[in-house]
Formats: structure tokens, C-alpha cells, sequence
């Protein structure tokens, strides 16, 4: 039996602080003429604005226009603009290369990004060469770990960290449903990110006493991955966790292959899109995914509903991104570079700003994300909300209000 749908509403956290409280007037992320502080703040951003990855990032840049936009109009920071210093990576590296370079040897203060990880990998060790502040939105473990680099943050769950949010929800599952020796399967994509992931889940579930049955991987653009779905049935587990883009393909596999339906499917936002969930529901398994930022269409929520103004006002909503967690992201990521700035005060450095970063313990999101601040590691989100889809609206919807805490 599916786990039952607890629609409780997320609580807004506290006001925000004056510069960052949002207007609804319409504008652009460029200085205006009438800033009364000076020269603008200059913000690098590299992202990938076309290619092959493109419908996420520019979702991703929507909420940071938009985000951005609303600041300026309420006045900016310390009375002044911020300016967005964008360039489009193409999810090239060579050109994601000669961006940072520009951003480095520009008047930017910071380098905030939607990038792939392999760009991320590349470049965040010359982001201490150059010392200019690194945020990224991908984080890459071999960078964070054991000790981040001085200059580069993380916006993003990490991966070893989406595995152990999804054990902690699958605990909560094997709890309700009386299973005191759970079995469980690993199924990720190949690539370096997922290696620390399947690391990570082994060592969580060793920790609690459960049993790892399976632990597949395919390429990702693997067009047939009927040998390792025949794995995970054949192990008989009590619920499968996954890192992969192509989820609806693994389970339609599975699902083929003889996975029972009640068999409960546990991933987190790589792939647990709107389109996936759909899809998966028409397969009928059960099926949840963890997300670390409030989906755009739950306009239940009042911070969701002022974002979708803020976006209209800036010119950036389409209905379309309705369905696209990215934009949250991105608003987000602009609420934090306000933060930042507002912290690093009027006369703000490279050196200032990274200080900032390091240093801030709470943002407040308004709603749009769990707990989210610096706890020494420079990553700075780490909770998620688990989603399932609800026949009713024809949507994911979180089970209830909580966020889960890694453990």
C-alpha cells in the first residue's frame, strides 16, 4: 500500500531583512540609473544558457533574474545595484574554462553557477588560485572532502548525503510496515558522482544493520538495462534507492522484469522530475523522490506565489516552468547573493564576500528550502522533502511539511 499523502502546508520562516523584502515592480538585473549607492555589485554567473542541459539551467537562471530583479527594485544593497556578469557554458569545458577567466579577471565579486560536475571538478581548485568565491550548484565530493576548498561553497544537497536522506525515509517505511531486517538495492547511473553515493548508501546501511542485496549501475545512455533490472528483482529487496537521470527507464525494467509494484522506489531530484513521476504512476510503483528546494507550483505556499510574481514582474515566468524545481534554485541563489552582499557590507571584496559565505551560519529562504547555512564544510543545504505523486492534482506533492535532517 502506498504510503498516504499528508498535504500540510510549509511554515514561512521569519520576515526577511529589509533588503531583501521583494516588490512585485517589473525590471532588469542591470544597475539603474537612479542607484544612489555607486557603482553597481558585479556577480559572475556561468551556466549552461544552451546545449544539451539547457532547459534546467535556464530555469535556474529565471529564478536568479527574477530574484535579483526584485531586490534592485526594492532599493538594492547598501543603496546599491547588483548586476548579473552572465555566460553561457554550453556545457562545454573549454568554454566554461575561458568563462571563469573573464569572471576571474573582471570586477565580479563572486562566480555563482548551475554547472555540470565535470566543469566544477576542472575548475573550483582555481577558484583558490584566483581567489574569487565559488558557488556552485552541483556539489562534487572529491572537491568538498575531506576539506573544501577556501574559496568554493556548494548550494546543493550532496550526493552522499541525498543517500543517506533516502535511507533515513526509507527507515521511516520499513518502521510502519513491521520489517525489522531490511534488504535493500543500489541503482545508480556510471559516472564519478555516483561512485561516493553507492559508497555512502553501503556504509548507511551497514550502520543500521540492513543488508545490501544488489548495487547495479548503467550508462547513461545505456538503451537497454534489462541485465541489471533482472539483478535487483532477482535479490528480492525491500526497497530499491537510486542515483540516475532515467529513472522511468530502471523501472519500467524492474517493473518487467517482476519487481512488485508495492516494492517501494526511492530516489531523489536528478530524477524525480514532474515528466518521471507521471510516467511512473501509469506503471504503478511506488515511488517517492526527495527535494531540496519547494516546488514552483505550490502556490499554497505564499513565498511560492510572491516568487511567481517577482518572476512575472521581471519578465521571466512562463507557465511552463511551473513544473521546473530549478527555478526555486535559482530564487534562491539570489536571496543568498543579497545575503551575502548585505553582510560584506558597502564596500565589499572578493576576500569580504567569501568571508560571508563562511561565516553565514542561517539564510532565511522564506519556506523555499529546509535549513539552509554554512556548518563548516561550505555546503550549504542539506535537507529534503519527500515527494509522491498525487492523482488528484496531477502533480507531486510533499507528504507533509518536514523536512529530513541527514543524519
Amino acid at each position: 500500500m502506498k504510503k498516504k499523502l499528508n498535504f500540510k502546508k510549509v511554515a514561512l520562516a521569519a520576515s526577511l531583512p529589509a533588503v531583501l523584502l521583494l516588490s512585485a515592480c517589473s525590471g532588469s538585473t542591470a544597475p539603474s540609473e537612479e542607484a544612489a549607492g555607486g557603482d553597481p555589485y558585479v556577480i559572475g554567473v556561468m551556466t549552461d544558457l544552451s546545449g544539451p542541459y539547457s532547459d534546467f539551467s535556464n530555469a535556474w537562471m529565471a529564478g536568479l533574474r527574477s530574484s535579483i530583479n526584485a531586490v534592485n527594485e526594492a532599493g538594492g544593497v547598501h543603496g546599491k545595484q547588483i548586476e548579473l556578469m552572465e555566460r553561457d557554458n554550453a556545457s562545454d569545458l573549454q568554454r566554461a574554462t575561458t568563462n571563469f577567466r573573464e569572471i576571474a579577471n573582471s570586477d565580479a565579486l563572486a562566480n555563482h553557477g548551475n554547472n555540470l560536475s565535470n566543469i566544477i571538478a576542472a575548475l573550483a581548485p582555481q577558484a583558490d588560485t584566483v581567489k574569487i568565491p565559488m558557488v556552485n550548484q552541483t556539489d562534487v565530493p572529491q572537491i568538498m572532502t575531506p576539506t573544501p576548498p577556501e574559496y568554493v561553497f556548494s548550494s546543493e544537497v550532496p550526493v552522499t548525503i541525498w543517500a543517506d536522506l533516502e535511507l533515513a525515509f526509507a527507515a521511516e517505511l520499513f518502521e510502519e510496515r513491521g520489517i525489522d531486517d531490511p534488504k535493500i538495492a543500489i541503482y545508480t547511473i556510471e559516472t564519478a558522482s555516483a561512485d561516493p553515493y553507492r559508497e555512502a548508501v553501503i556504509e548507511g546501511a551497514e550502520a543500521r544493520g540492513w543488508t545490501v542485496v544488489a548495487s547495479e549501475s548503467a550508462a547513461q545512455t545505456a538503451t537497454d538495462v534489462t541485465q541489471q533490472a533482472r539483478a535487483v528483482v532477482a535479490a528480492e529487496p525491500d526497497a530499491v534507492v537510486t542515483y540516475v537521470v532515467n529513472i522511468t527507464q530502471a523501472i519500467t525494467a524492474m517493473n518487467a522484469q517482476g519487481l512488485p509494484t508495492t516494492v517501494p522506489i526511492i530516489t531523489q531530484k536528478q530524477s524525480g522530475n514532474n515528466t518521471n513521476f507521471e510516467a511512473i504512476d501509469q506503471i504503478g510503483q511506488e515511488f517517492y523522490s526527495l527535494r531540496s528546494y519547494v516546488a514552483p507550483y505550490l502556490t499554497d505556499n505564499p513565498s511560492v506565489a510572491q516568487m511567481q510574481e517577482d518572476m512575472k514582474a521581471a519578465g521571466q515566468w512562463k507557465d511552463e516552468l511551473a513544473g521546473n524545481e530549478w527555478v526555486s534554485h535559482g530564487y534562491v541563489e539570489g536571496l543568498l547573493i543579497a545575503q551575502v552582499l548585505e553582510d560584506c557590507g558597502v564596500d565589499c571584496t572578493r576576500d569580504g564576500y567569501r568571508d560571508a559565505l563562511a561565516n553565514m551560519k542561517s539564510l532565511d529562504t522564506r519556506g523555499l528550502t529546509g535549513v539552509y547555512g554554512n556548518s563548516g564544510d561550505h555546503r550549504l543545504v542539506k535537507e529534503g522533502q519527500v515527494y509522491q505523486w498525487d492523482p488528484a492534482t496531477s502533480v507531486p506533492q510533499p507528504l507533509d511539511g518536514n523536512w529530513i535532517t541527514s543524519s
